[in-house]
């Protein structure tokens, strides 16, 4: 029987000071009524001096506890960060009032699809809690945000500010879901976006509601049919809206909504015939710019029927997508067999500062379905570890990271402890391990680790095993070798973590031949290709996943792989997968190595050039061919900063 997943309360926030319509009217010099009664709008919500899309999305309400909690996400196209998200900034607001480290087992990514994010973000979860993989009982989705447009603009009446928090559960009180009606409608298009570089969105204003009103049929004509597979409709001929009792639209505008209907019902009523971290856009995903490319290949529309929205949490958000995903299809949601992840970052840090070496540029995709023939997802020992903190972030006015390196390194250590120990006592309650003090390790074959630096997964998998082997018989002849552990006194964990003595006590214990037996035999191999690609962020971990793949020359079937997932700001996820008999097939088209073996050497001066955008878009090193390629940035009034592409025979 399929689950009852839905809504079981709301909650909402408002900021307490508004402005009125017609005060905007009469400074502006126009009509009232052009505001009042041609938008619709009478007042506006401000947001206070003090307020944020952060502050807004930190709300209360039903006396939960921590512990009830599995999944803060949080959906905004107005954070104040590009790689951190709001739902960390709004986990660290509540530990002030529960207690540090109350809610550092939680998951927290951020969604990004302008304004139908919280709407993806509520389906990921719903599927997530249908699948049965959640660990406590409620999920909370928040969407937050603050429509900010310039002054004396054509989008200033259309300002606001508010957030909503939907508490998701199994059998709510409030709304139950129906998942097998729902329809998407998907196209590429630039009626609304917001290039990194702006403070206010470039809005085409009648376009996007050519936009809007055209992506609603897309979807509606996807609802309906899935309502006539049903048999909820006999046919797609039937008004859908007899099958409605209530409905409520997008409103940019209240008079939107007024179109929107009116366009649904015409539309529904005539008796149709039937025949769809580094980005660049603070509103619009890159998975719609993926599609507009792709149906440059395959017909225009030949997409319009997918979801494709964008996740954020610094470079553990590819991992949350799949997970994400992987749920959708576990709960039987899914209309079609396939979907893909697509982890695609260009790491990039100023010249000549301490990042700069660590730079690097890569995209991985994922194709993920049921029964797959290369690794099989374990969601039951899956441990997540969140804390809100400040170690990399990207402030949406800044081309390049904030970065403190050293304590990024405790954060990443701290972070993937929590989430290790989760992973450990999700095997014990399995029975996959009898008790926590057995050695985690002896149950993973192959891992892979976020890689901002190949070293860093030297200092992660060491200080992995310091922890888990501790209370093993083999760390007492280890101690006799390196010496006692560091005291930690007087210390936070990631001061400890970074600090002088425990940073030697970890070399030395990478020198230990217990270490390198296993750090060879588990983890080297998946940093070859690492090594020649530098830091790809959300690629990373997946990246050495197909590195292990290419270099392992033994049977790998019915191997465990065990992944450890990093995201500043900050979260860990650790996670594992089985590895299936038919994985050599799939393995043998991977060709990351071929890949990397074709590239071309270029001096520091064209790196140089590259890097501060000194060469034109046609002045490629590499002449493009057989690809997509940036073709050209908007400079009109409509398209200012808007990405056009384009596909290189």
């Amino acid at each position: 029987m399929t689950k009852q997943v839905g809504i079981d309360d709301i909650a909402t926030y408002v900021p307490k000071i508004y402005l009125d319509a017609e005060d905007m009217a009469k400074a502006r010099g126009v009509p009232p009524e052009k505001i009042t009664k041609g938008l619709g709008i009478e007042k506006l919500s401000i947001p206070d001096a003090h307020e944020d899309a952060a502050t807004m999305a930190a709300m209360e309400k039903n006396n939960l506890q921590p512990e009830d909690i599995d999944f803060i996400h949080v959906a905004t196209e107005t954070g104040p960060d590009a790689s951190k998200p709001i739902s960390c900034y709004v986990q660290g607001m509540l530990e002030q009032r529960y207690g540090k480290g109350s809610f550092d087992h939680i998951g927290a990514p951020e969604t990004k699809f302008a304004c139908v994010g919280a709407t993806y973000s509520m389906i990921d979860r719903l599927a997530y809690i249908s699948s049965g993989w959640n660990r406590a009982p409620y999920s909370i989705v928040v969407a937050t945000d603050i429509a900010k447009y310039e002054l004396n603009s054509s989008g200033e009446p259309t300002q606001g500010a508010a957030a909503i928090a939907l508490l998701l559960k199994e059998n709510p009180r409030l709304l139950v879901y129906e998942p097998q009606f729902t329809g998407f409608g998907t196209v590429d298009d630039r009626d609304f976006f917001r290039p990194v570089e702006r403070t206010t969105a470039v809005v085409n204003g009648q376009y996007s509601v050519g936009c809007y009103l055209r992506d609603m049929r897309i979807a509606t004509d996807a609802y309906k049919k899935n309502m006539v597979k049903a048999g909820t409709l006999k046919s797609v001929n039937e008004s859908l809206m007899d099958k409605i009792d209530l409905a409520s639209f997008h409103s940019p505008f209240p008079k939107m909504v007024q179109y929107a209907f009116a366009s649904f019902l015409i539309h529904d009523w005539r008796n149709p015939v039937n025949c769809t971290e580094t980005g660049p856009d603070a509103s619009k995903p890159i998975s719609c710019y993926v599609q507009g490319m792709l149906e440059q290949r395959y017909g225009k529309g030949s997409f319009d029927h997918i979801g494709a929205p964008e996740t954020k949490f610094a470079c553990v958000g590819a991992t949350y997508s799949m997970i994400d995903r992987l749920a959708y299809i576990s709960s039987g949601w899914n209309r079609a067999p396939y979907s893909i992840v697509v982890a695609t970052d260009i790491a990039k840090y100023e010249l000549n500062s301490s990042g700069e070496p660590t730079q690097g540029a890569a995209a991985i995709a994922l194709l993920l379905k049921e029964n797959p023939r290369l690794l099989v997802y374990e969601p039951q020992f899956t441990g997540f570890g969140t804390v809100d903190d400040r170690d990399f972030f990207r402030p949406v006015e800044r081309t390049t990271a904030v970065v403190n390196g050293q304590y990024s390194v405790g954060c990443y250590l701290r972070d993937m402890r929590i989430a290790t120990d989760a992973y450990k006592k999700n095997m014990v309650k399995a029975g996959t391990l009898k008790s926590v003090n057995e050695s985690l390790m002896d149950k993973i074959d192959l891992a892979s680790f976020h890689s901002p630096f190949p070293k860093m997964v030297q200092y992660a998998f060491a200080s992995f095993l310091i922890h888990d082997w501790r209370n093993l018989p083999k760390w007492r002849q280890i101690a006799q070798k390196i010496g006692p552990e560091p005291t930690r006194e007087k210390m936070t964990d990631v001061e400890f973590y970074i600090s002088d003595g425990y940073k030697d006590y970890r070399k030395n214990f990478t020198n230990t031949e217990e270490f390198i037996k296993e750090y060879e035999a588990k983890v080297a191999d998946s940093l070859k290709a690492i090594s020649l690609i530098g830091n790809s962020y959300t690629a990373s971990v997946w990246l050495g996943v197909a590195s292990h793949f290419e270099n392992r020359k033994d049977d790998l079937t019915g191997k465990r792989i065990g992944i450890g997932s990093y995201g500043s700001g900050s979260s860990a996820i650790v996670c594992s997968f089985i590895v299936q008999p038919e994985y050599k097939e799939v393995v043998k088209n991977i060709k990351l190595t071929y890949k990397l073996n074709k590239r071309q050497k270029i001096s520091i001066d064209v790196y140089e050039d590259l890097h501060e955008g000194r060469r034109k878009l046609n002045e490629s090193i590499n002449p493009p061919k057989n690809e997509f390629v940036l073709d050209s940035i908007g400079t009109s009034e409509t398209d200012l900063g808007y990405r056009y592409y384009k596909y290189v025979e």
